[in-house]
């Protein structure tokens, strides 16, 4: 992901928790070839998810799926997404 261009990323079941999610998102606020990331049945939480989608929303134009089901979202989740996509 790093250091060669990655089209499709898939970690879910890793148990992946918002630590995880931190560093996920510093590697990527430099990817531009990311199309799909697959991080369900995991750990993320809420707060996970604000975390990426704020790195999302400042240089990804190439992610058109993200897959996130079963990691114990709420609404504020939602919300989080909704904000990213603006």
């Amino acid at each position: 992901v790093v250091e060669k261009p990655c089209q499709q990323l898939h970690l879910d079941r890793n148990l992946f928790t918002v630590k995880g999610a931190i560093t996920l998102s510093m590697i990527l606020i430099d990817n531009f070839t990311l199309t799909e990331l697959h991080l369900s049945h995991n750990r993320i939480h809420d707060a996970g998810v604000h975390i990426l989608a704020q790195t999302l929303a400042i240089n990804n134009t190439t992610l058109t799926l993200l897959t996130l089901d079963g990691n114990h979202l709420t609404d504020q989740s939602a919300e989080y997404l909704a904000e990213m996509l603006k």
